[in-house]
């Protein structure tokens, strides 16, 4: 699945109501909460923050109509995200009405178009695991795998004892190749063993 790199955001008037679409890249329910309750604050006077947000490869949905008719603000939100098959990311449309009522259907679609206009304007990332590795060099191996270990991996750390112990960072997608182009180079087995997992967005 996809995330988003950045927050973004848009804006449209329909019949005198006022929407500002919201959308942005979150790791947890408390970062959601977080971000909503900033959204809140920078709009105290707002008639309605709708929102929704996506997380775990689209496991955890929650959505709020906030004082708007069942299933017409929160709902529609949800399934813009789910439709362009994004997860960890938080949507949220605030309304200033304008005293013209839309009609349910009329919601749903200014909902759905605030939204969709936002992510117009979003840079997509797909997520990916990063590893982090550690390996342990003679000095004479160290020297002559270097240049490959900096072209080929990310090098986090190098800590030079009796040994050379160098902590690296790739993607998992790419794991098993570099390990065998590792193995490779060194021309023989080396130990290089994976000691976190973390999910990126590239």
């Amino acid at each position: 699945m996809r995330s988003i790199q950045a927050e973004v955001h848009s804006e449209m008037t329909l019949k005198k109501s006022i929407f500002t679409g919201f959308v942005a890249p979150i790791h947890d329910e408390d970062g959601a909460k977080a971000w909503l309750r900033a959204i809140k604050k920078r709009f105290p006077n707002a008639h309605h923050v709708c929102y929704a947000y996506v997380l775990n490869d689209g496991m955890t949905v929650r959505f709020d109509d906030d004082g708007e008719p069942a299933r017409t603000a929160g709902f529609p939100i949800a399934e813009v995200l789910r439709k362009h098959d994004l997860t960890d990311v938080v949507a949220a449309v605030v309304r200033d009405y304008g005293g013209v009522k839309l009609g349910a259907s009329g919601l749903v679609r200014a909902y759905t178009k605030s939204v969709s206009e936002a992510l117009e304007g979003a840079v997509k990332v797909e997520k990916q695991t990063l590893l982090a590795l550690s390996c342990t060099l003679s000095y004479p191996l160290h020297a002559r795998l270097e240049a490959f270990l900096n072209e080929q991996f990310t090098v986090v750390k190098t800590h030079f004892d009796t040994h050379v112990t160098v902590s690296l960072h790739c993607l998992e997608r790419d794991y098993d190749r570099l390990v065998q182009d590792f193995h490779d180079k060194a021309q023989a087995p080396i130990d290089l063993t994976i000691t976190h997992r973390e999910t990126v967005y590239r």
